[in-house]
């Protein structure tokens, strides 16, 4: 009996913490870096603070030109962006939105 209330637990925590990575949620930072391969994936690294070290990776299944611009002016010129981003627990987290601030 104790076995299977320990058994349910541990699923039941499993499942819980599973659901912290889901969902959309926003960033601020710098972007570090932006680019694009062939396959029309963009990819990028944001940064807590300008010129810091890397903090959280994104990317775009399909490269749109206006949010690439976005990304690559707000590089140049150290703006501060935030970034509205999916958790779903990977390394590269799909990009949602940009928003310069």
């Amino acid at each position: 009996m104790l076995k299977n209330v320990i058994k349910v637990s541990c699923g039941v925590l499993f499942l819980l913490s599973a659901s912290c990575f889901a969902g959309d949620y926003s960033q601020s930072g710098y972007i570090k870096w932006v680019k694009s391969n062939y396959a029309d994936v963009c990819w990028g690294m944001m940064s807590d603070s300008y010129g810091g070290s890397d903090a959280q990776g994104f990317r775009m299944d399909s490269c749109n030109a206006q949010e690439m611009s976005l990304l690559k002016i707000a590089q140049l010129t150290g703006q501060k962006v935030t970034l509205i981003l999916t958790g779903d627990g990977s390394e590269y987290k799909p990009l949602r939105a940009v928003t310069l601030q």
